[in-house]
């Protein structure tokens, strides 16, 4: 379905926070004035950068806005952006990623179809240096997926747009309590929305994207097109990177109990956020089991139930074994069994 024109006047602002993005900014703002959509804004809020970003941006300053802040983290440069933020939409995009050139089209072709629809995201790319590492990758990015959950039961209708991209849309609530798949740069939403549910929780560091869909989630139906409209860049240092996992965990935590004390829920969608704390627990005890035992035993205890399954049983004998046990098994046992003996 082509976009209606009624909606073709109707401004998107892009709102981009950068820290320390000199290297890669100018890429991703170069593919948000590169839209097919003709109406964009593009915001970028520096963040307190102490390299050269505001410097590489000097070029771009009479097409974009550029807002400096003292450092805040990125919840709170996006909250800087769609305060100032002038369009009827609203789309964020991190300052190390690249839109496709026609990802917002595409996206308001969806909402001609469905105008009910308070946000839309979609499926992205992964890459790095060495290039393109994944064309699909939301399936294999959100964990979610590996624990049962599929695109087709996340979201109730389904459809085919005349441009050919498969759609999905619904209210996603229920299924996003179960664990995140929308992907932040991907997402587009309404001002409208903003002004109803609010900012960002800074408080929640690199959970305060998950608490935010949850919030639009109980609200809006949500869309999804099938299709990778973001080139999302892969590095080491980045906040969703493995070296971050108990981190991510912790503040993970943070959001979902901020949920349970501030959303009006139903019994069994609490019970499903219990079951998200023993799951997570579990997850990180087995993560610092070899190295951090003292750790990992806490998280075990602070969830005693987790002890009442097969895995934390074979949780709790990794943490009870001496390290160096550990070593002398890894490096003699698993070579032995993996060669058939």
């Amino acid at each position: 379905m082509e976009v209606d024109k009624d909606m073709r006047h109707e401004r998107i602002s892009v709102i981009i926070p950068a820290y320390n993005a000199a290297t890669t900014i100018v890429d991703a703002v170069q593919s948000v004035l590169a839209q097919s959509w003709a109406n964009v804004e593009c915001i970028v809020v520096n963040d307190g950068s102490t390299d050269n970003t505001a410097a590489v941006l000097m070029p771009w300053r009479d097409r974009i806005t550029c807002i400096d802040k003292a450092n805040g983290g990125f919840a709170s440069a996006r909250n800087v952006g769609m305060r100032a933020a002038t369009g009827d939409w609203i789309a964020w995009l991190d300052a190390d990623d690249v839109f496709e050139a026609d990802k917002l089209e595409r996206q308001m072709s969806l909402l001609t179809m469905r105008s009910e629809l308070g946000l839309v995201c979609s499926d992205f790319s992964m890459f790095d240096s060495s290039g393109e590492l994944a064309r699909s990758a939301i399936q294999q990015y959100y964990g979610v997926f590996s624990r049962g959950m599929m695109l087709s039961t996340a979201f109730e209708h389904g459809a085919t747009l005349e441009n050919g991209d498969h759609v999905r849309y619904g209210n996603v609530f229920d299924a996003l309590l179960q664990g995140n798949f929308i992907h932040p740069p991907t997402a587009l939403f309404r001002k409208g929305v903003f002004e109803a549910v609010g900012e960002q929780c800074t408080e929640l560091v690199n959970a305060t994207d998950y608490e935010y869909f949850l919030r639009i989630a109980q609200r809006y139906a949500v869309g999804y097109i099938d299709a990778p409209l973001l080139r999302y860049r892969i590095s080491a240092t980045q906040s969703s990177s493995p070296a971050n996992f108990a981190r991510n965990s912790y503040y993970n935590e943070l959001a979902l109990q901020h949920v349970l004390q501030h959303f009006t829920l139903t019994h069994e969608q609490r019970h499903v956020i219990r079951q998200r704390f023993r799951s997570m627990h579990l997850m990180l005890a087995r993560h610092l089991a070899g190295q951090e035992k003292m750790h990992a035993l806490r998280c075990l205890l602070a969830r005693p139930r987790c002890l009442f399954s097969l895995t934390g049983v074979v949780v709790l004998l990794k943490i009870l074994t001496p390290g160096a046990l550990l070593e002398w098994r890894r490096r003699h046992l698993h070579p032995f069994f993996l060669h058939g003996h």
